[in-house]
C-alpha cells in the first residue's frame, strides 16, 4: 500500500487539470461570444467632407485616365485602313477580352492593344501575343490607368 498516498495525489492532480482545462474552455468560448457581440455594434462617424473628397478624386481620375504614360503591344501599321480592320477582327477572336485602339497619324493607320503600366507587365502578354502576330512590337504610349478601387 506504499502507492496509494501516490494514486491519491496523481487523482488530485488529474481533477485540478480537469478543472482547470474545463475554466479554459468555458473563458475562451465566453470571450468569442463577447467579442462577436461588440465586434457588431461598430458605428462610423464620418465626416461628410471626405464623402466628398473621394468623389472628386473619381472625378479627377476620370479625367486624368489616358493621360497616363505606359506602354501598349502594336500589332499593325498600315497605310490602308482595310488592314487595319482585319487584323483587328483576326485579334479579337483571339483576346475578346483586351481594350484594343485604332489611331491615325498621316499617313498610317496603327492598332495597338492593352494597357500596361511597365514594360514588364507589356512584355508579359507580348509573349503570348507574338506567338499569332508575327509583326507585333511594345510601344511606349499614353495609356488608361489603372484601376484602383475607386
Amino acid at each position: 500500500m506504499y502507492f496509494a498516498p501516490v494514486l491519491a495525489q496523481v487523482n488530485c492532480f488529474s481533477l485540478m487539470i480537469k478543472r482547470i482545462l474545463f475554466f479554459l474552455i468555458i473563458t475562451s468560448t465566453a470571450f468569442c461570444l463577447i467579442s462577436k457581440q461588440l465586434a457588431a455594434q461598430v458605428t462610423v462617424n464620418a465626416d461628410p467632407r471626405i464623402a466628398a473628397l473621394i468623389e472628386a478624386y473619381k472625378q479627377q481620375k476620370k479625367r486624368n485616365a489616358s493621360n497616363v504614360q505606359g506602354f501598349r503591344i502594336q500589332l499593325l501599321q498600315e497605310t490602308k485602313r482595310e488592314a487595319i480592320k482585319t487584323e483587328k477582327a483576326r485579334f479579337t477572336k483571339f483576346y475578346p477580352d483586351m481594350p484594343i485602339y485604332e489611331s491615325y497619324e498621316a499617313p498610317y493607320f496603327r492598332l495597338r492593344v492593352g494597357d500596361y503600366s511597365n514594360h514588364l507587365q507589356a512584355q508579359a502578354q507580348f509573349d503570348a501575343i507574338k506567338k499569332q502576330f508575327k509583326s507585333a512590337f511594345i510601344v511606349p504610349d499614353k495609356v488608361n490607368a489603372p484601376d484602383d478601387g475607386f
